[in-house]
């Protein structure tokens, strides 16, 4: 993790979770998000990044692979991944410790690990940009990995503390771009660790470090700062004990900034901020991981809105979350928490629709037949005269040609199959055609705008379905094709503007999840291969975004390694 202070910003890269080795980039100004990254580096844990401000990129080197192998290789970033193509570099190598030397505009680097911590370095590079250049000293540290490292502005030196090989390491080192001096300090000092977080905090010119590791199992969470002379252990309560986290400065916000690691009960999640004197965790960044929740683009203010949905069990939810280049939770009063319900975005009225959904009394889930809606900021009740009846697990989108929000069947009291057709004006419910798709819940629905029809795909009425019907306004069509996707229910369905056709994504049919995708052009289903796609997963929502051109996918319950909600936010980009 490292500050890019040109796009004001922190920058993330991969990482493990635990189970894998991960290549997603994350960027946060004021909350995490991640950024359509082209060219992304492979995925690698433990590699080494700063922010080189003369060339306005992110430099990365290093880290190693799902196959445990290090890398050598050099990428920079500044909103888009390229590789360097170079003749020299240091070996490959994971858990190097490098810092950005402000002064004469170089990365340092130093040492890092090849092989567990076993097989170690203790030399020193330095990259300008263009090449990289051994720089040959003979009083050094002794061979490391995970040592802390960062670069004081304000005495111009380039400080290193402890590290790992067979052993841990509690000595203090700087470096002044021609020879490395051992620094005797007198007084308390951190103990002995490794992969400890280290920045300069530039508004109080101290360096601050927190954490590491004092033996394979035993993370700490003690907070220390380094003026140029004496380590002052600074007494507050901190983010907990952990190791191998993400930490930098924000010099716009002037905090340092630490993002998850490995704590005491594994791989963590939580952002906190220093700010000199106390740390503060930030609030929630996005929303919690969840299934059954609703869905779609509010066109008049350029946002995707979530509502409430399934913690897992008997955990609903009522919060309000929208994504704009980073989520943000908007806490204000609407319905009541729910799962199973629908939202449409009414854009006529500019307003996105929300109906139904399961609300738990006790354990115990009640259909609910409410209308409301939200206007950007706030959601009002709706009392429309006739309505469809209580009902979870329906189809709902809005006709942009005839401006109505078009529901269709879904799961009733008692667990009965619906197969009503009902139209939304933004005043009135109106029961329309009551021939059509045999009754059934859990399928999807999405408008083609190109063919003003309302498409249906799927579903269950005790069975799982791979039928097309088509609403023109009047009456459902069955449409056929010679391929077509396998019988699924709780799969996803938008309307894909860019290339004008209808996706699909995911799904389960009761004994196995999909994460495949298909697209309907109004004539025949065609399954596409991307080379990334989210895991498989049911429950699965998208939605059009006219602003970004791109279909959205967030959440679901995902069919991996174990079978969990998710919080993770997908584009598709054709």
């Amino acid at each position: 993790m490292a500050f890019d202070s040109v796009r004001q910003r922190m920058v993330y890269y991969g990482g493990t979770n635990g189970l894998d080795t991960v290549g997603t980039t994350w960027e946060r100004a004021t909350a995490w998000y991640a950024p359509l990254a082209r060219g992304t580096p492979r995925p690698l844990t433990a590699a080494a990044m700063v922010f080189d401000p003369v060339r306005h990129r992110m430099v990365l080197f290093g880290g190693y692979d799902d196959a445990l192998q290090p890398s050598n290789e050099t990428w920079v970033y500044d909103g888009t991944w390229a590789r360097l193509t170079l003749t020299t570099a240091p070996s490959a190598r994971y858990a190097a410790a490098m810092a950005w030397d402000s002064t004469r505009q170089r990365v340092v680097l130093f040492g890092g690990s090849s092989s567990n911590f076993s097989v170690s370095y203790d030399d020193t590079w330095e990259f300008d940009g263009t090449a990289w250049t051994q720089r040959l000293v003979a009083v050094r540290p002794t061979v490391r990995g995970g040592a802390a490292m960062a670069f004081d502005a304000t005495r111009n030196k380039t400080v290193l503390f402890g590290g790992s090989a067979q052993l841990n390491y509690d000595d203090l080192w700087e470096w002044d771009g021609t020879a490395w001096t051992q620094r005797t300090v007198s007084g308390s000092r951190p103990s002995a660790r490794g992969s400890a977080g280290m920045a300069f905090d530039a508004a109080r010119q101290r360096i601050v470090l927190y954490g590491g590791g004092d033996s394979g199992t035993t993370n700490l969470d003690d907070t220390w700062e380094w003026d140029g002379t004496s380590w002052t252990q600074r007494s507050v309560s901190g983010p907990g004990p952990r190791s191998a986290m993400g930490f930098a400065y924000d010099a716009a916000r002037q905090r340092v900034v630490l993002a998850g690691g490995f704590g005491a009960s594994g791989d963590t999640l939580d952002t906190w901020e220093w700010d000199g004197a106390s740390w503060t965790q930030a609030g929630a960044e996005r929303p919690l991981p969840r299934t059954s929740h609703g869905i779609t683009f509010d066109a008049a203010r350029g946002e995707l809105v979530v509502f409430g949905g399934n913690l897992g069990g008997a955990s609903a939810v009522n919060d309000t979350w929208v994504w704009r280049d980073g989520w943000s939770q908007r806490p204000v009063a609407g319905p009541s928490p729910r799962y199973q319900h629908q939202l449409a975005y009414d854009a006529a009225r500019q307003r996105v629709v929300l109906f139904g959904g399961l609300r738990l009394s006790g354990t115990t889930p009640t259909p609910l037949a409410e209308t409301w809606e939200w206007n950007g900021t706030s959601w009002t009740q709706r009392s429309p005269t006739t309505s469809p009846s209580a009902r979870s697990q329906f189809g709902m989108t809005y006709d942009e040609a005839r401006q109505r929000v078009v529901l269709f069947g879904g799961l009733g009291s008692g667990a009965a199959n619906l197969g009503d057709t009902w139209e939304f004006d933004g005043t009135t419910w109106t029961q329309r055609s009551t021939t059509g798709p045999t009754a059934r819940n859990s399928h999807s629905l999405a408008y083609d705008a190109s063919r003003h029809r309302v498409v249906l795909f799927g579903g269950f009425n005790g069975s799982t379905l791979n039928d097309t019907w088509e609403w023109n306004g009047t009456a459902w069509t069955r449409v056929s094709s010679t391929t077509t996707p396998d019988a699924r229910q709780r799969h996803g369905l938008a309307w894909d503007g860019l290339r004008q056709r209808v996706l699909l994504f995911g799904g389960d049919d009761s004994a196995r999840y999909f994460n495949d995708t298909w697209e309907w052009n109004g004539t025949r289903w065609t399954r596409l291969a991307p080379a990334t796609s989210p895991l498989t997963r049911s429950f699965v929502t998208l939605t059009w975004s006219s602003s970004a051109q791109r279909v959205f996918l967030f959440g679901g319950l995902i069919s991996d390694f174990s079978t969990s909600a998710a919080n993770d936010l997908w584009q598709w980009v054709p």
